[in-house]
């Protein structure tokens, strides 16, 4: 039978059996024998006068250890075998395989909540987002230096240009240089002063991670599951990342043939967010994102090919333009670096199978990004 003990003779073995490198693995193993034995003595108070043993007693299953338990979830995770293939591995009956995955998946998300590396799932102000940036995925005894600091308002740079904000400062310390003009250089001088010394706004990047699912029976709602793009039943999920990778934010589980940006309205409305404190990055499935979001710091969403017309048969973006779209793609890429981390765990890569449980579909990925969260500390 697999175990822990036998089967990890290497760093490179144990990351490709269960996702995660040594150290993560250790951090994780305390907070997961924890949480398990959290459960149960709340399951044991919640069923006591139902129970004829006390516990500890009766048959003693395969997955005798926490070290095993931890195991045999982040194995199944990692490479998504069937029930019946996690069964034979594991030497389980493939029905008891699967209440064991029912049982530890619950256990995993505690212990990672006691590690802090899950991503929020909902927020309600921009205030509550800028904290997300700050906490989520850091170590609990970082958090405690954390202090926090208010943002004084600068003068909003044009929204068209890309990463304007960081140039800020550079380009008014070289006006200093050219005005000849004493008070100018006074008043650029303490604006340049004020910018360096003002706390740089967050760049966060936005995407929407696709995943494969299977086609429900019922014909109206396959037609829901079904994504025009990628030509097969999908569910999608809002994901927000910051320049690190970590994964802020998790959105709810939509069905393939859902719009990216309705998505994105539907997860931070503007009746309830402006995006002032923050910059976003995003990509042209957002068109309209700077019109419903007027109050946002620049939004950087790449230039758009105009359309083919008579007046304009042949047409194209300009150098400029095509420079500013590169440099866009070159931050955005770590969002997709995110997502694709993420997907080396089999069960978000492989077409979702699990009909019976509900919510499974969105609670795997949800564990996944925390996974994620935690690898990359490392």
């Amino acid at each position: 039978m697999f175990n822990y003990s036998n089967s990890t003779r290497s760093e490179r073995q144990l990351k490709a059996l269960t996702g995660l490198g040594k150290k993560p693995y250790e951090e994780l193993l305390p907070a997961f024998s924890e949480s398990l034995t959290e459960i149960s003595n709340e399951a044991y108070k919640k069923n006591r006068k139902k129970r004829s043993r006390r516990p500890g007693g009766g048959r003693k299953g395969q997955l005798r250890t926490a070290e095993n338990k931890l195991f045999f979830i982040l194995f199944y995770l990692k490479n998504y075998p069937t029930f019946d293939v996690l069964g034979f591995i594991f030497d389980l009956n493939p029905s008891n395989a699967e209440e064991n995955v029912k049982q530890l998946l619950p256990v995993l998300k505690r212990a990672q909540a006691k590690l802090n590396v899950l991503p929020k799932r909902r927020v309600k102000t921009d205030s509550e987002l800028e904290e997300a940036i700050e906490t989520v995925g850091k170590p609990l005894e970082q958090l405690s230096d954390l202090t926090s600091t208010v943002t004084p308002s600068v003068e909003q740079p044009a929204k068209d240009n890309f990463f304007a904000l960081e140039k800020t400062a550079s380009s008014s310390s070289s006006s200093i240089e050219a005005d000849s003009s004493s008070s100018s250089k006074t008043k650029l001088a303490s604006v340049a002063t004020t910018i360096e010394s003002t706390p740089p706004a967050p760049l966060v990047l936005i995407d929407v991670t696709e995943r494969s699912h299977f086609r429900p029976k019922n014909n109206l709602t396959q037609k829901k599951y079904y994504s025009g793009k990628k030509k097969r039943h999908t569910v999608k999920n809002t994901l927000i990342s910051d320049t690190k990778r970590r994964v802020i934010f998790l959105g709810s589980t939509f069905k393939g043939s859902s719009h990216d940006y309705k998505m994105f309205k539907q997860e931070f409305p503007s009746s309830q967010f402006g995006f002032s404190p923050i910059k976003i990055a995003v990509d042209l499935g957002y068109q309209g994102i700077k019109k419903d979001y007027p109050s946002a710091l620049p939004i950087f969403i790449p230039h758009k090919k105009p359309k083919k017309s008579k007046a304009n048969p042949n047409p194209s973006l300009t150098r400029k333009q095509k420079a500013q779209n590169k440099k866009l793609a070159s931050k955005r890429v770590i969002v997709e670096h995110a997502i694709g981390g993420m997907k080396a765990f089999q069960i978000l890569s492989t077409k979702f199978r699990n009909r019976q449980t509900k919510n499974w579909v969105d609670e795997v990925i949800f564990q996944v990004a925390g996974l994620w969260n935690l690898k990359i500390r490392y």
